[in-house]
């Protein structure tokens, strides 16, 4: 009985131990492509392996000061999307504040997941804003 208790318990840690790696192979390819368009439309499928991969996210991507600009963007927006709220948050309102291509997606998402912490930024980037120019604003 025990033995087929530990058989069972093994087994299980050895699917999880699987997972683990074909999600970080996930990411991999994330990090791997060069097409932006391609990257964001592989971004929002990550979003579906949960935050499961949020350690991945950082691993590969966020803590690695040689990513790119989206690559960033993106894992950040992911890794917010599934629930984490550490240093991801805190790359989307540096974002907003950027005057990149992604400051107001990071705006948004900020907004969107309600957090407090993009109010600073996004109060920032609207005083920097010409109140004339209807597109800006």
């Amino acid at each position: 009985m025990v033995s087929d208790v530990e058989r069972e318990v093994t087994g299980f840690e050895n699917e999880v131990a699987t997972t683990r790696a074909r999600a970080r192979a996930c990411v991999e390819r994330f990090r791997a492509m060069e097409d932006e368009n391609l990257q964001y439309l592989f971004a929002e499928r990550l979003g579906q392996l949960g935050s499961f991969i949020v350690s991945d996210l950082y691993a590969l991507v966020l803590d690695d000061p040689a990513a790119s600009r989206s690559e960033s963007y993106l894992a950040a927006w992911v890794a917010v999307r599934v629930g984490d709220r550490g240093p991801a948050v805190d790359r989307l309102c540096r974002e907003v504040t950027s005057g990149s291509p992604y400051a107001l997606p990071a705006a948004n998402a900020l907004a969107r997941f309600g957090l407090v912490q993009g109010l600073g930024p996004m109060t920032t980037a609207l005083e920097a804003v010409d109140p004339n120019d209807v597109t800006a604003v």
